[in-house]
């Protein structure tokens, strides 16, 4: 079920907008709490952006017309620190894009999908995580190995010569 999100994630939504989404300013959110977090393909997820058009099953429910629902699951964000916040909406605002001229709201892709058993095995083998890997450059990217307590730098990755099980 869904209800309304408190100020908390409006909050980081428009430092978000500020700091690195201009082309959302004009743009206009229902902020939703999911009171579960669903499966989509096994994997749990945790906030979508969706857009609200004529036929959206969100215009019915909602009481004011938006460009987007922007909703997140709430065990999730209560479990999320302060700092991890604004990554995680940020996320999810890279997938928001709005027209102001045309009044056209547009979910996009991400950049890159993929699984980590193939850049152990493989490396980074194609543009797009040429791209990831070169905008962490400046400022160190520590991925946590599931079921291990040693951080892995991306860059490990690279040299990883063991041969990994598959992980989410």
């Amino acid at each position: 079920m869904f209800a309304n999100a408190d100020g908390s994630v409006a909050k980081v939504i428009r430092q978000c907008i500020s700091d690195w989404h201009p082309n959302l300013m004009d743009a206009s959110f229902a902020v939703l709490f999911n009171d579960k977090t669903p499966l989509s393909g096994g994997k749990l997820v945790a906030g979508r952006a969706q857009v609200v058009s004529e036929n959206s099953v969100w215009k019915p429910l909602l009481d004011h017309d938006v460009n987007f629902v922007l909703w997140v699951s709430k065990d999730v964000w209560d479990g999320l620190s302060p700092s991890d916040r604004v990554p995680f909406i940020d996320s999810i605002l890279c997938s928001c894009q709005y027209d102001a001229k045309e009044g056209r709201a547009s979910i996009v892709r991400p950049d890159f999908e993929g699984f980590y058993a193939v850049i152990r095995r493989h490396g980074i083998w194609n543009d797009a995580l040429r791209k990831s890997l070169d905008a962490k450059t400046e400022n160190t990217f520590v991925q946590t190995r599931i079921f291990e307590d040693e951080p892995m730098v991306f860059n490990d990755l690279l040299n990883n010569d063991e041969e990994q099980d598959d992980e989410p």
